[in-house]
């Protein structure tokens, strides 16, 4: 899988970002296919209800058109772990 990629595609692949919202908008898809991000990191304003996380997941997953799967990843300033201030929902703690 790796040989087949091009340096930028591998670059990419070492980045993550954060969007704006509860989807997927155009700025987000640009970011995803002009430079092949590899990974997204949601926060608060992100989430809503674990439905809408889950379709928001799987929305970006549909739209990322990578190669390889995109690494999803929740902000995690959770008092669980240790943080003073959670920014995320604690129904969504595991």
């Amino acid at each position: 899988m790796l040989q087949s990629m091009t340096l930028e595609e591998k670059i990419g692949q070492m980045v993550m970002i954060g969007i704006h919202g509860t989807d997927v908008d155009e700025e987000s898809l640009f970011m995803l296919h002009q430079y092949h991000i590899g990974g997204i990191i949601l926060f608060d304003r992100n989430m809503e209800s674990q439905e809408q996380v889950r379709q928001l997941n799987a929305h970006l997953q549909e739209q990322a058109g990578e190669k390889l799967p995109l690494f999803l990843a929740v902000d995690g300033k959770c008092q669980a772990l240790g943080g003073k201030n959670c920014s995320c929902p604690k129904e969504y703690w595991v």
